[in-house]
């Protein structure tokens, strides 16, 4: 009987885990993923502010975030955002509960409109 190698399973493990990271990082870089991404992403803003969000392409290079040209309007159909870029360090602790949470978020070319109410 053979005894098992540990070394050899946990190098075996390792390489699952460098291949399956690189996997699946090129697929987060192909257009379909990231245009599949910016339509997911649209649908669950428009739900949670109940008023029209478009996200032109989302690209996803851990830790980091980037969404292209957004616009956020209000309820009454008023720009209230209007940026060619915004990113975002993605925290990986709230990520391994299935939750989305960005920090040290930036606007590039932003149009904001502040409403008083």
């Amino acid at each position: 009987m053979r005894k098992p190698n540990v070394r050899l399973f946990f190098q075996w493990l390792l390489g699952i885990i460098v291949v399956s990271y690189g996997l699946l990082v090129f697929a987060l870089h192909t257009q379909g993923v990231q245009k599949h991404l910016a339509n997911v992403i649209e649908q669950q803003l428009e739900e949670k502010l109940q008023s029209e969000v478009e996200i032109g392409s989302v690209e996803i290079g851990l830790p980091i975030a980037y969404i292209y040209d957004v616009l956020l309007k209000d309820q009454s159909g008023n720009t209230l955002l209007n940026s060619k870029l915004i990113f975002g360090k993605i925290e990986l602790t709230p990520l391994l509960k299935g939750k989305v949470s960005l920090r040290n978020v930036a606007l590039l070319d932003a149009y904001i409109t502040l409403l008083q109410i």
